[in-house]
């Protein structure tokens, strides 16, 4: 199971339809548009859940999503210093993407 943290502070669990991972369709839809992933070095944490790669909407900041505080927290270590994720983003575990 995946967690989004979306731009407005909820969050949503989801599974891959079929199988243990998500097809590219599955995070296009979710993201809104063409994927980046980024591979944590040292994994994130969040409710006791350790996740090694984020999913975003490539393009995000240029169709100017709102900024998403709560996961620029967790991937910080990850983005260079002025960087920020824009809209929703998908914490994967290992194994749920390849």
């Amino acid at each position: 199971m995946a967690i989004i943290l979306h731009a407005n502070n909820s969050t949503t669990i989801i599974s891959p339809e079929l199988g243990n991972e998500f097809t590219l369709g599955e995070l296009q839809g979710y993201v809104g548009g063409y994927i980046q992933t980024i591979d944590f070095n040292e994994p994130v944490i969040i409710d006791g859940t350790e996740y090694s790669t984020i999913v975003i909407d490539e393009d995000g900041k240029y169709k100017k999503y709102p900024t998403n505080t709560t996961a620029t927290q967790y991937a910080k270590n990850e983005l260079f210093d002025d960087d920020f994720l824009v809209g929703d983003v998908i914490f994967l575990k290992d194994g749920e993407i390849s």
